[in-house]
């Protein structure tokens, strides 16, 4: 038996042998690979001992960086990065070859990064992969001979803080190719070691304490405010902490605090304590951005770097778009010719017309003149270094006490309190001139970005009005008297709303905006105000149809351009008879991610059935978080029973609705399409969104 057990021992240990070589060579057919060394890069100069005699000499700069591949002091390879850094440096073996993965950072709070591979043998280097995606915030890692790049995704009203979701791009290396293989959903690798760091409970300040130190500081800056407050919200929806008490922190690490400062480890690690200020301290980290914003308007009309636009004024926000792009980076993501996605800078105008009601013009698209040199992602613009857009709004926070000032635009409330939900006391027209009567005082909203100044009318009423609607310029030929506030009406649902709003007014020189529908028309204003907007739209053939019943799919349309919700591709709507693949699956998805959509009771969306009053009532309230209170009532006799009557009594008390008649509300009558517009403007009135 000896004999056998020995040859047994053999024959086991060698088939033990053949299955690990087996398993080895069949691990996608490529040599295993040593242990990967990582270097973090610093500012400067560094160099790179590789094999073969070959070196990697990296040079760090503020404005840029150079690195060159070199065997026996011999430059073999050399690359020249503009606003862009050496970040880390990957390095390990796999068969009879050498790798070096290099990741590129581009400067900015996005924080772009692509990386280039490098195949070193006995006698040669050369670059066999240059991403052509650009990753923001991205972290890379090496495993075997896969390489991952794990990335955020961003909607496009989130905060750059709070990714809508995380990505991996898998690529697999063989030999000489590296292919992309799939992407996968992923987590933060950084985010358990941040919240570990976390030693307090922080809470973020009053958005009125927010608002006016953003305000002071972009003053002492000569910054408009309205830009701080804009990139600001952009940034991080205004916070400093979370909900949890945890610093805001970006992906993986980058970008830090309310502006979302993006520093390289090597200069955090330069300045000790200067990371913890940046997370913990949220004035510091104001002061800090505003340094940065404040570089980014010095490019302006340096070779290699940005343009001017008109006379460089920084008074005037038109001439602060390059700057803008500048504070998240000039990659080609924000090329608004090229980038599938908003560049960063739309979105901040966006945000300054939404939150801080400037409608500023932006350089054209057709206009912009941008190059890339070979093998960079980065936008140069020295082939036009001036622009000029006949246009100046300049900011509305230096108006003085005791100066003469008009109103811009009619139908603009004066209010009795800094608030858009104080009284109004009556509305003025374009033309009216009023008299500052004190220092402006910010709203304690976050989504009202601009200022109220305390005034005297003509007539001798003092109020706040909206800073947005205010000018000083004055043009003495309009003598435009005030109007007495129009008396509110009680009548019901297709009565026109209260003409005057703080926001979304309409623009009167336009008589039309469809050819069916004109104004003096039951719902026009309203209709008129939130097609100005973008909000709504009418049909291909230039009509609107206001007594057409209102579907639920174009319903869905309207809720995603009111509250600027993400809509990028999905795998899976929600809905169990609206397929992925099917046209608008991503504005389905997105009402239903935003929980204002459910669905009936068999999962389904019903994308062409008609939205009813009873159903409006449900979506109005999920979309705008209106909520219930046990005080409300309505005496609306068919609501009593309705499986919507909480949302009915909601509307009804917040002064949305008042009902088809006094007793009825119409729960299954068809939602048309003006009174639904209606609808959605008192909603967005009321909310102080207009």
């Amino acid at each position: 038996m000896k004999p056998f057990r020995m040859t047994s021992s053999i024959l086991i240990c060698a088939l033990l042998l053949m299955g690990t070589w087996v398993t080895a060579f069949s691990k996608k057919g490529f040599a295993e690979t040593t242990d990967v060394s990582t270097k973090t890069i610093t500012d400067g100069e560094q160099t790179i001992n590789l094999s073969n005699s070959f070196s990697l000499h990296i040079n760090n700069q503020s404005q840029g960086a150079n690195y060159q591949f070199s065997q026996s002091g011999k430059t073999v390879d050399e690359e020249t990065l503009s606003l862009a850094r050496v970040e880390v440096v990957q390095e390990w073996t796999a068969g009879n070859s050498e790798y070096v993965l290099v990741e590129e950072r581009e400067d900015g709070s996005g924080a772009y990064l692509n990386f280039r591979l490098f195949q070193i043998s006995d006698t040669s280097i050369k670059e066999i992969f240059h991403s052509d995606k650009l990753y923001p915030k991205a972290s890379v890692s090496v495993e075997g001979d896969t390489i991952k790049v794990t990335y955020p995704v961003y909607g496009n009203n989130q905060p750059r803080s709070e990714p809508t979701a995380i990505q991996a791009d898998e690529y697999q290396l063989d030999q000489d190719k590296l292919s992309y293989i799939t992407t996968e959903s992923a987590v933060d690798p950084a985010k358990p070691a941040r919240l570990m760091r976390a030693k307090a409970f922080y809470q973020n300040p009053s958005w009125n304490e927010i608002s006016d130190y953003l305000t002071q500081k972009a003053i002492e800056h000569n910054i408009p405010p309205e830009i701080v407050k804009a990139i600001a919200w952009q940034e991080s929806g205004w916070r400093q902490f979370t909900t949890s008490g945890d610093p805001v922190i970006g992906f993986d690490g980058r970008g830090l605090g309310m502006m979302q400062i993006t520093l390289s480890q090597s200069v955090l690690d330069s300045q000790p304590g200067l990371e913890n200020q940046l997370k913990y301290d949220w004035k510091a980290n104001v002061d800090y951005g505003l340094n940065i914003l404040d570089e980014k308007w010095g490019y302006g009309g340096k070779a290699n770097l940005t343009p001017t636009i008109n006379d460089n004024d920084k008074k005037n926000i038109v001439n602060w778009y390059f700057a803008i792009m500048a504070y998240n980076g000039f990659s080609k993501v924000n090329d608004p010719n090229l980038s599938p996605y908003t560049p960063y800078q739309d979105l901040i105008y966006a945000h300054m017309k939404n939150y801080g009601l400037l409608d500023v013009p932006e350089v054209a698209k057709s206009d912009l003149n941008v190059y890339y040199v070979s093998g960079s992602s980065r936008m140069y613009f020295n082939n036009k270094m001036n622009y000029t857009i006949n246009s100046v709004i300049n900011t509305k926070y230096l108006f003085k006490t005791g100066q003469q000032l008009q109103v811009t635009t009619s139908n603009v409330n004066l209010r009795s309190d800094h608030e858009v939900t104080a009284p109004v006391l009556k509305t003025l027209n374009s033309g009216d001139q009023v008299t500052v009567t004190g220092a402006p005082v910010n709203p304690n909203d976050p989504l009202n970005q601009f200022t109220f100044y305390p005034v005297k009318t003509a007539d001798g009423t003092v109020g706040y009005i909206a800073s947005s609607y205010l000018s000083d310029q004055i043009d003495h030929s309009v003598t435009t008297p005030i109007p007495t506030p129009e008396q509110e009406s009680t009548s019901g649902d297709n009565s026109a709303v209260d003409s005057g709003a703080d926001k979304g007014t309409v623009n009167n020189e336009k008589t039309s905006f469809f050819t069916d529908f004109k104004s003096g028309d039951q719902g026009y204003n309203e209709v008129a105000a939130l097609a100005k907007k973008g909000i709504i739209k009418g049909h291909a053939n230039g009509t609107f149809g206001p007594k057409e019943a209102l579907t639920r799919l174009q319903a869905a349309f309207i809720f995603v351009e009111a509250l600027n919700l993400p809509t990028p591709a999905v795998q899976s709507t929600g809905f169990k008879d609206v397929k992925a693949s099917v046209e608008n699956a991503n504005i389905i998805a997105a009402v239903k991610k935003a929980g204002i959509f459910s669905g009936d009771d068999k999962g389904n969306f019903n994308a062409n059935q008609t939205l009813t009053r009873g159903q409006m009532a449900k979506v109005l309230c999920e979309a705008y978080h209106l909520q219930h209170k046990s005080s409300y009532s309505s005496p609306f006799a068919d609501a009593k029973s309705s499986s919507f009557k909480d949302y009915i009594e909601t509307l009804y008390a917040n002064g949305i609705t008042n009902g088809v008649t006094r007793t009825t509300f119409g729960v299954n009558q068809a939602m048309s399409r003006v009174n639904f517009s209606v609808f959605v403007y008192r909603v967005l009135e009321k909310k102080g969104l207009l």
